[in-house]
């Protein structure tokens, strides 16, 4: 996650901060559709 992002620009490593940026995202829109679309107790 977050962790690995960091060490990406700390090695400045072009591809990795881009597959980081893009699971970060991806897990993102993950927990909004289901906090958007889970039962409210």
């Amino acid at each position: 996650g977050i962790l690995m992002l960091q060490y990406a620009f700390i090695v400045n490593d072009a591809a990795m901060i881009n597959v980081n940026v893009f699971g970060m995202t991806t897990s993102l829109l993950y927990v909004a559709v289901f906090y958007l679309y889970s039962n409210k107790k």
